[in-house]
């Protein structure tokens, strides 16, 4: 099967871009004179590029040469350029990722219950009452996961000030770096 293009002549623009073709059914012949068929050429094929950081931009050409292994057909080159995201879409991608490292360190779901705890045993303390060990324990694990939040709160100003170095360049923070998602106690 041969990936190709269908191009409308009367709009000019390509109306289907998964066409394809049985190389047997070469030369194409009973079409619509309206349609044209294009073999797809992708000389580099697309890279593989962080989606947080990068758009990736198609562009189609319908050029008047031969495809180089389909002769029959003319070519449709497919090229793709990478340009960098918007400053504010480059930071939403680290408040989202500082999100999931926050949620993987401290799930939303043990948050009501080990919120509630410390804060009795934060009280019992001001009070000067004595503590168990496992109000101890609970101080200590609270300390460490707070630790753990100011942590990626640094990293997440580490990366915004990145950015903000290379607005003009095509570089991007690696996002999946620098981040606390467990602690020890």
């Amino acid at each position: 099967m041969i990936k190709c293009v269908l191009y409308s002549i009367s709009q000019d623009t390509i109306i289907n871009y998964n066409f394809t073709v049985n190389s047997d059914a070469l030369p194409l012949t009973g079409y619509d004179p309206d349609l044209k068929v294009y073999a797809i050429n992708e000389p580099y094929p697309e890279e593989e590029v962080d989606p947080r950081g990068y758009d990736i931009v198609k562009t189609w050409t319908r050029l008047e040469t031969f495809h180089p292994i389909w002769a029959t057909l003319k070519e449709c080159r497919l090229t793709y350029t990478y340009p960098k995201l918007s400053t504010e879409l480059l930071k939403q991608a680290v408040i989202n990722k500082k999100a999931w490292a926050n949620e993987m360190l401290f799930p939303f779901s043990v948050q009501t219950e080990k919120t509630a705890k410390h804060t009795w045993v934060t009280h019992k303390k001001v009070k000067k009452d004595d503590l168990d060990p496992w109000m101890e324990d609970i101080l200590l694990e609270m300390d460490a996961i707070i630790e753990g939040m100011i942590d990626n709160d640094s990293n997440a100003v580490a990366m915004d000030s990145y950015i903000d170095a290379h607005v003009g360049d095509n570089t991007i923070p690696n996002f999946d770096e620098g981040w606390t998602t467990s602690y020890i106690v």
